[in-house]
This record gives C-alpha cells, structure tokens and sequence, in this order.
C-alpha cells in the first residue's frame, strides 16, 4: 500500500490472479471467476460472493462453482510466471473436430495443424536478465463494422489486442502464419478507431538475419507476415488486420 487510502482497502479488484512474493519466491492465488482480493501480513483471501442486496435482492442466491489453485513459484510475480499461469488457469485446452473433407473451421485447423495462428517475439537485445516477459497477446476477434455504414459488409477484419504486462518497455513483432492473408495493417484504440497504419514486415527470408530468426516456428511454406510494435509500461495494444478475401 502507498497511501492511507490503500491501507483503508479490505479488498482491491483483480482478474485470474493476485500473487503474494518477495524476490526470491512468492506463490500465485489463482481462480477462474472471482474478482475481489485481499492480503494481509501473510494471508491471501479471496473474496467468493458479494451478496448485495440492492438494487436486486436476489443477487449471488443459488449454487456457484468455481476453481482456484496455489502456483509457487521462484523470484518474483513477472520471473515467476503469474501473469501466464493466471492465463492458463482460465483457458483449459478445448478439443476441436478437424473436417477430413470440405471447409469449415475443421478443414482450417486440419490444413494448419502445429502451426501457431499468431506469435509475439521481443525484438529488442538487451545483454541483461530481465523479469520481463514477452507481449501477451489477449484477444483475437472479428472487428466492428463501422458504425457510419452498418449495413455495409466490408472489408473482412481481425483484432489481436496485446498487453504489456510486467510494466516494461520495450518492442516486439506481432507475427501470423501462411493461413493469414493480410491486406492491410493498423493500430486502433479500444472503439477500433484508426489511429495510424502499421507497415508489413516480411518474414520470408530464412536463409539468414532477423527474417530466419522471427520465423521460427511457423511451419507452414508460406511463412505469413508481421507488423513492428512499439510498447510503454503496462499498454494495451489493439491492431486492426485487413484481410485478403
């Protein structure tokens, strides 16, 4: 706590995870649907039901059914991995049916099976350790169609929002493989508003430089493409990729 405000909290607001450490070691409160954390001296809680009566009488009545767990770790919460652990808490893997024939989602998943949709890789060097961990990308979802032209289809679109978790600085490329055929990219805010475009990096050199590095793990012949970011302390990052049809 840095004020007398802080010290007054009995709880603060948090998603998947609160974490307890000091540098050497600390451990990981995880869950899966609760939001209201508390530590004192050497005790976590973890606050279940709000159970507040207006303006609905009725809140938080019934059966619940959540999941927690403790993740111990070594050094502290940005080395120890919370920030990842939290994530694979509430993303238990989900089994998908791959089509042997036709199209569809399945057909998709089957044509580029072990080759990840999408990576983020730092690109900055730095001859020192750092707790800093990568970019996290959060969020991959269609985009809004605008709202000056709703029944106008358009052009088909992605959002991939990152974040910058461990409140470092730094930049990283944002990387898609040979399934993704990107026209055009751009930043955007939340409300996807442009705000500038983004040139594509391409990543087809693998016989040497930073094109053969960045294009490990793509394993597709066509290796895809990516766009540059740069990132402050704690950003959230919202890019905007137009797609060939």
């Amino acid at each position: 706590p840095n004020t007398s405000w802080d010290w007054a909290r009995f709880e603060v607001c948090a998603h998947r995870w609160a974490d307890l450490s000091e540098p050497d070691f600390g451990i990981t409160l995880l869950n899966d649907c609760k939001y209201g954390h508390a530590t004192h001296g050497a005790t976590q809680r973890l606050t279940l039901l709000k159970s507040a009566k207006c303006p609905d009488d009725l809140a938080d009545m019934g059966v619940h059914q959540m999941r927690y767990g403790l993740w111990p770790h070594a050094q502290g919460w940005q080395a120890g991995g919370a920030v990842a652990a939290g994530a694979a808490f509430n993303s238990p893997p989900v089994l998908v049916g791959a089509a042997a024939a036709g199209g569809g989602p399945g057909a998709f998943l089957t044509a580029h099976a072990g080759e990840p949709l999408f990576q983020v890789i730092p690109t900055y060097p730095t001859p020192f350790p750092s707790p800093c961990g990568p970019l996290v990308l959060d969020t991959l979802k269609l985009a809004e169609p605008p709202l000056t032209a709703k029944d106008e289809a358009g052009p088909a679109a992605l959002v991939v929002r990152l974040y910058e978790p461990s409140g470092c600085r730094g930049s990283a490329r944002l990387l898609w493989g040979g399934g993704i055929k990107v026209a055009r990219a751009a930043l955007v805010n939340l409300l996807e508003d442009e705000l500038h475009a983004l040139p594509l990096v391409s990543v087809s050199n693998r016989s040497g430089g930073s094109g053969s590095r960045v294009t490990e793990g793509l394993q597709n012949d066509d290796p895809g493409g990516g766009v540059d970011i740069q990132f402050t302390p704690f950003q959230v990052i919202s890019i905007k990729l137009q797609l060939h049809l």
